[in-house]
């Protein structure tokens, strides 16, 4: 890899408000209704959607447990593509567990169909090997609450990857199924100045240790050195990012997709960062490039789709939430929730009625969870 390489302003929504429950039926629910569809752009405010989570924490998300990752360190957190290790060629699993890790490994830039070695590692078995699929899919099933360590072995052209998720005891009654995408990196280019290397390497030795300032500091002196050191601006973006900077953030990667606009990663982890900046405009422009760059991108389509939500544009926001469903968010609740509202704005009642069920499945305990099933059953009511 070279290194040198007119819309509305959305109002806020209110959450389905319990004073509609006064109003006769038939009002109530058209009242409701109305809220609950208006209420989705404001929902960037509610739980998880004020868009100061990296990309990682929207799609490690099961009930009541997040694996936190980030986006290009890892960030990212997506899976995509379900049937990993392959569904009917036997996953990994071991003997007395009920819940699953899956996940999609994403290459530089556009590159697929490559398969990459896989390792699990508890304190609950011996270590779990897989190959990915050529989708970059895999999955462990039938494994018990605790910590977890995924390695992806990076080979000679890029750097091993390592996430660390959990499965946390207390919550973990009924089957949860973790999402966790991994985002590979090129190894730092030969020519580079072994002097902006060395500082490279401090910083994620630095960030390994969680001293978040002293590996920013230290991927600023590596740019100092070459300011044109590709996978540091990107590292450095996405501690921005971890940090809720997401001036910085946008800054950072605006830099980087100038040098490097292949970069799906950087685009859309741009995209992410205006979106959270609020500007909803250039967000999208980030997050199409992305797709464009790899149209299975299931974190893109679901940040498009909540553009489109803002922007009121409520057709594509349901084509985008689908598409993220369908490419890997199949388990964040907060997509099921947010394509339930879509479908009611479309008055598809059944299938509206049918996501927000799946919400309630997949966060049991959510603070709306009494009016979500007041809607359910209003909606179930409308044949």
């Amino acid at each position: 890899m070279k290194e040198n390489s007119t819309r509305r302003r959305p109002t806020s929504w209110k959450l389905i408000s319990s004073s509609s429950l006064k109003l006769p039926t038939q009002k109530c629910f058209t009242i409701r209704l109305k809220n609950y569809v208006q209420s989705i752009r404001n929902n960037f405010n509610y739980r998880g959607i004020d868009m100061n989570h990296s990309l990682r924490h929207f799609f490690v998300c099961t009930t009541r447990v997040f694996a936190v990752v980030v986006l290009t360190v890892l960030l990212p957190l997506l899976v995509l593509g379900q049937g990993g290790v392959g569904s009917s060629r036997g996953l990994p699993s071991t003997s007395g567990g009920i819940h699953t890790i899956q996940g999609k490994v994403y290459f530089p830039g556009a590159e697929t169909n490559k398969r990459v070695r896989i390792r699990l590692d508890s304190s609950n078995f011996i270590s779990l090997s897989a190959q990915t699929d050529d989708d970059g899919a895999f999955r462990f099933n039938r494994l018990e609450a605790g910590p977890y360590t995924i390695t992806v072995d990076g080979g000679s052209a890029y750097e091993t990857a390592v996430e660390n998720v959990s499965i946390d005891r207390e919550a973990s009654n009924g089957g949860r199924v973790l999402t966790v995408p991994i985002f590979l990196k090129p190894k730092p280019d030969p020519s580079l100045p072994p002097a902006a290397v060395e500082a490279y390497r401090k910083a994620q030795q630095a960030d390994r240790e969680g001293n978040i300032k002293k590996a920013i500091d230290q991927f600023n002196a590596a740019l100092l050195i070459h300011p044109n050191f590709t996978l540091a601006l990107g590292d450095l973006g996405s501690l921005y990012m971890k940090s809720k900077d997401m001036a910085k953030a946008a800054e950072t990667f605006t830099t980087l997709v100038k040098i490097a606009p292949a970069d799906v990663i950087a685009q859309l982890n741009l995209g992410i960062a205006l979106f959270n900046l609020k500007n909803i405009t250039e967000a999208e422009v980030h997050l199409r490039e992305a797709v464009k760059l790899n149209e299975k991108l299931a974190p893109a389509h679901y940040y498009l789709g909540l553009v489109m939500v803002n922007l009121r544009s409520y057709p594509d926001a349901e084509k985008e939430l689908e598409l993220a469903i369908s490419n890997g968010a199949d388990n964040l609740a907060l997509a099921h929730k947010y394509l339930g509202g879509v479908y009611m704005a479309s008055k598809k009642n059944q299938q509206a009625a049918d996501e927000l069920e799946k919400y309630l499945k997949l966060d049991t305990k959510p603070p709306d969870a009494e009016r979500i099933k007041k809607t359910i059953n209003d909606l179930r009511s409308q044949q």
